[in-house]
């Protein structure tokens, strides 16, 4: 990644009209990630045109599992989690006793994203043409405004069919290449009284953090912005750490050896950046590699406290439409990789909790312990 990357990018991605700040979007229609979200069961459908998609986060069969066990393994997310706690839906500190009815009221969430990025992982779910920062493929700039009112007629429509939809996710692309969204979706929440319902939810792929000092730097961006955003309880950031190494993050982004230490001391930054600024900032990792996971967890400890351990989790990677044509006949393979890696790291993850917890990996609350994270970085 080259220093220029971002900022050409975020030139592209933002631009000023009749002085208001407009961002631009990706148009769904006509990509293999369109064909994926028509194909995804349990999705809330009906969004309002190419632009906007709603995701169900815990579909019905998976909170049928949840609520027959308690088991927090079982669950692929707890993202409705902090948005219960971030509006005060709920006391989320026993993930077990929050009510069915409390999470369905959180797992919707509203979603466009930013046509631009700048890493190309091969696992990105999104189409190569819809994170190159351009105004092709029908790509069509949008205000803040505009986007807030799309939400707000669709949030509507879905209550008026009893289908609650309280999440709201800036997500790409790479969000961080215009954080100024972040709060000019807060204000405008706060604005239309939303705040304390709510919740806003952004991706963030943890390599931008010197190029907001460059920004501000240049008066490109608003110094005081993410003090300004921390104010915000309802805003919580979804941080993805691409690897446990630099080899490993390596090759899970398609770099060199080189540029993948020079992208985990980013991340590392970033990641850090976001939290003294006091934004709550929680953690997954992609494909870790399992033989390296827990060294790097320790390493993080020591910046962060141990209880920096149940606060990671790890992402699992999907074969989707536009992963399977970058695999081609490899794709069989790869995901057999993934799999292992996967299974293979919650059990390192599963034996550092027990050992440090007495606890279960996914057994301790997150955002009961986000103010111990925020108090340590």
């Amino acid at each position: 990644m080259t220093r220029t990357l971002p900022t050409l990018l975020r030139h592209r991605v933002m631009k000023i009209e009749d002085g208001v700040r407009k961002y631009l979007l990706t148009n769904f229609a006509g990509s293999e990630q369109q064909k994926d979200l028509d194909k995804t069961k349990g999705n809330v459908k009906g969004s309002i045109n190419d632009f906007f998609r709603v995701k169900t986060n815990l579909k019905d069969y998976q909170l049928d599992e949840y609520f027959a066990t308690k088991n927090n393994q079982v669950l692929p997310f707890d993202m409705d989690f902090w948005a219960i706690e971030s509006t005060g839906a709920y006391n989320t500190a026993r993930l077990q006793d929050v009510p069915r009815e409390i999470i369905e009221e959180y797992t919707n969430v509203f979603i466009y994203q930013l046509k631009g990025c700048n890493i190309n992982c091969k696992f990105c779910f999104v189409d190569r043409f819809n994170n190159n920062g351009r105004a092709d493929h029908g790509a069509e700039y949008f205000s803040m405004r505009e986007i807030i009112d799309s939400f707000i007629k669709f949030r509507e429509r879905k209550n008026d069919e009893g289908v609650a939809l309280n999440q709201f996710r800036p997500s790409g692309g790479e969000p961080t290449l215009a954080p100024e969204q972040w709060l000019e979706v807060l204000q405008l929440l706060e604005e239309y009284g939303l705040s304390k319902k709510v919740s806003v939810q952004s991706d963030c792929n943890g390599t931008t953090g010197h190029a907001w000092n460059r920004w501000i730097k240049n008066k490109e961006m608003q110094e005081d912005l993410f003090e300004q955003v921390s104010k915000y309880k309802n805003f919580n950031v979804l941080y993805c750490f691409k690897g446990s190494d630099p080899e490993n993050l390596a090759r899970n982004i398609g770099r060199n050896a080189e540029q993948g230490r020079e992208l985990l001391e980013e991340q590392l930054y970033t990641f850090k950046k976001l939290l003294s600024n006091g934004i709550r900032t929680y953690a997954y990792i992609i494909n870790p590699n399992p033989e390296t996971l827990e060294g790097f967890m320790n390493e993080l400890a020591q910046d962060y406290g141990r209880k920096i351990i149940p606060f990671m989790h790890i992402l699992k990677i999907g074969p989707y439409g536009p992963v399977k044509e970058r695999y081609g006949d490899k794709i069989d393979e790869a995901v057999s990789e993934w799999n292992d890696y996967y299974a293979r790291s919650e059990q390192v993850m599963d034996g550092l909790c027990i050992e440090e917890f007495g606890k279960h990996y996914k057994e301790i609350s997150r955002p009961s312990i986000i103010e111990d994270i925020l108090a340590n970085a």
